[in-house]
């Protein structure tokens, strides 16, 4: 606390500041992050082979996520470096073969799929770096397939595959219709 001079944690809660008390226990936190909403963003580590992420309104003194993972849905081994907010306050998460977005409504990530199949997709071993420009793009640098621009409100996409109707193999080319 700045005006006071005191110095607050786990073990000398001098304020008795209340997101200090909820995470008392907690070890090997990293990234912290606060967005515009006054949250705080962060991820726990600790002796486990994947992170977990959590939010905590400081308005409110609530959390928001708790031991939120992503390796259910990543299914492989990943470091999370990071958070990034949007004009219309999206939160994303970026790391070492990890790119995600918050759903606010389900509190959940949802990751961006990683495998290059055309154009309007990308494929990254790190999402390093998100920038959004004044056209609400965002720009992501990755460390292995250089630079990429989306604009998620227009294009947060899945790519599908088609199967061939008359060869029953899998379809080349355009989907001709939906």
């Amino acid at each position: 606390n700045k005006a006071t001079g005191q110095l607050s944690y786990p073990g000398n809660n001098a304020e008795k500041e209340p997101v200090i008390e909820q995470y008392k226990t907690l070890s090997t936190l990293y990234h912290f992050y606060f967005d515009r909403l006054q949250r705080l963003w962060f991820i726990e580590w600790g002796n486990r082979s994947f992170p977990y992420i959590y939010c905590y309104d400081i308005k409110t003194n609530k959390p928001v996520v708790e031991k939120a993972e992503l390796i259910s849905s990543l299914k492989t081994y990943h470091e999370i470096r990071g958070f990034f907010q949007q004009q219309d306050g999206t939160v994303w998460v970026k790391g070492l073969l990890v790119f995600a977005k918050f759903n606010e409504t389900e509190k959940k990530f949802q990751p961006v799929y990683n495998g290059y199949q055309n154009e309007r997709s990308i494929a990254y071993e790190a999402a390093h770096c998100l920038y959004e420009d004044r056209e609400n793009n965002v720009w992501v640098t990755t460390d292995n397939n250089g630079l990429y621009r989306f604009n998620p409100s227009m294009e947060f996409f899945s790519n599908i595959g088609h199967i061939n109707r008359m060869t029953g193999k899998k379809g080349e080319g355009g989907a001709m219709c939906f």
